[in-house]
């Protein structure tokens, strides 16, 4: 993954009311955290 890229994600479990699916994610973290593999993720 790379900043700025657009993924397809599954976002299950849904979240309250959300509906649980799949959907376009925006890459926001820096390319420099990847590289050194930096394994958080944000959902």
């Amino acid at each position: 993954m790379k900043r700025s890229e657009i993924w397809v994600a599954s976002l299950e479990p849904n979240k309250g009311s959300e509906v649980g699916k799949q959907r376009p994610v925006l890459i926001v973290q820096t390319d420099l955290l990847n590289d050194v593999g930096h394994p958080n993720v944000m959902s």
